[in-house]
């Protein structure tokens, strides 16, 4: 009895299988077999040269390649994701049909093609037309009924494919909020709620040029640059920045202001405070006014002492060859040659690891802030109890460093760099320690 349970079971399974196989084709009509990986057109992605998409209900989009881009040129001119149109491309190139359903339908709108939910026309560089129209998808939904406006049959293609043939003119536009190069940029301007800020770019390194002239801590100085380049357009709210809609956005007093200079010229982004859960956006890149990420005005909204290098030293340590160190207990000048430290008594062996720790003590003192007390304040540099001087790398840079004590506070300044930095009185300590040790 079990058995014939079982044998009851797979044929009802079978049955089942049978009835969704000629379901979805459509009257049981039996199916035309369709040759392996049969390439819906015989085209390559490279050759196609204009693309145009217009849905069952939404607007039509018409691009065309222009000197490698692609670009939107209906409904209106204006940059497109070319990541995006490359992508439809690539799938009309690489379009394989999954089966033939039927080679001459009675009628399509069985198959939701007429009128198809999508058409997708293309022309190649030699000028060849072709068409692609889909329809629903299948009772399974693994696949789309599909056409050419070649041939009358009836074919299913892949169905998450779709997704690549319907999209927007919002999906397939250049949705950068600013486009500039960032590795060629030399200059940006910052105007936020915490104040205003200049950065230049001199031979590859970035550097605060107002309100004070300072070291850039360069991970910050990148990261802001690459936030405002990553800022992405999330929604259109008004195709047109009227000075009307400039206002009702309050982009006409935006709580974020972000200026860059490439050789292209330079590049402007305005972000709006949070409304109703949302920031707008006006950029001297693209038209209209449009939503951004939340984090953006965040990311943005970095105040002059978070662009600040807080390291008062800059060497690496371990590319370091040369240092010379003062304390009011010793004074230490050390040599690297090969893996060894030797130290002006050849006789005297250098521990490695007592030097690494120096090394280490030294490049832990970061400003806690930054004084701006002008002369009698000294700020016990007059008198320094520590004196650095480092040479390191192949381009042999040098740096020297003095660390002055005023009270239970510690203060240290750079040779050439006019910024008084506090930092911590027990990194001192713990460099000094370390100094003395080696002497």
């Amino acid at each position: 009895m079990k058995f014939r349970g079982l044998l009851i079971a797979a044929v009802l399974l079978i049955a089942a299988l049978v009835t969704l196989y000629f379901t979805e084709r459509r009257g049981g009509k039996t199916p035309v077999e369709s040759k392996p990986e049969e390439k819906l057109f015989s085209v390559k992605s490279d050759d196609i040269q204009e693309i145009t998409v217009t849905p069952q209900s939404g607007e039509r989009v018409k691009l065309a390649r222009e000197g490698g881009k692609w670009k939107i040129v209906e409904p209106r001119a204006m940059a497109a994701d070319d990541s995006a149109v490359s992508s439809m491309a690539s799938a009309l190139g690489g379009l394989s049909v999954t089966d033939t359903i039927d080679e001459k339908p009675a009628s399509l709108k069985d198959y939701g093609l007429e009128p198809p939910q999508a058409t997708v026309q293309f022309k190649t560089k030699a000028g060849a037309a072709q068409a692609l129209l889909l329809g629903q998808d299948t009772p399974t939904g693994s696949s789309v009924y599909a056409k050419t406006d070649s041939r009358p049959r009836v074919v299913t293609v892949a169905s998450y494919l779709k997704s690549d043939f319907t999209k927007s003119l919002f999906d397939l536009r250049d949705k950068a909020a600013l486009k500039f190069d960032t590795a060629a940029a030399s200059r940006a301007w910052v105007e936020n709620k915490s104040g205003k800020f200049e950065l230049a770019k001199s031979e590859d390194r970035w550097q605060i040029e107002a309100p004070v002239q300072a070291r850039a801590d360069q991970v910050a100085a990148s990261d802001l640059l690459r936030n405002a380049a990553d800022a992405r357009m999330q929604a259109i709210e008004a195709e047109e920045a009227s000075p009307q809609e400039i206002a009702k956005f309050r982009l006409d007093k935006p709580e974020v202001v972000f200026q860059v200079q490439d050789p292209a010229g330079t590049h402007e982004l305005r972000v709006s405070a949070e409304k109703d859960g949302k920031r707008h956006a006006k950029s001297s890149d693209q038209a209209g006014i449009f939503t951004v990420s939340s984090d953006l005005a965040t990311q943005l909204g970095k105040a002059l002492a978070d662009i600040r290098n807080k390291d008062v030293f800059d060497m690496d340590t371990w590319l370091a060859s040369r240092v010379e160190a003062v304390t009011p207990e010793a004074r230490v000048a050390l040599d690297k040659q090969g893996e060894q430290w030797k130290g002006s008594d050849p006789k005297k062996t250098i521990n490695a690891s007592d030097v690494a720790d120096m090394l280490d003590k030294l490049k832990a003192i970061r400003a806690s802030s930054y004084p701006t007390a002008a002369p009698p304040v000294t700020y016990g540099l007059d008198k320094p109890v520590l004196k650095v001087q480092a040479v390191w790398g192949d381009k042999k840079l040098k740096e020297s460093v003095e660390v002055g004590q005023a009270g239970d506070k510690a203060y240290a300044r750079r040779q050439g760099d006019p910024a008084i930095y506090e930092v911590p009185a027990d990194s001192v300590k713990s460099a000094r320690e370390a100094i003395n040790k080696l002497k």
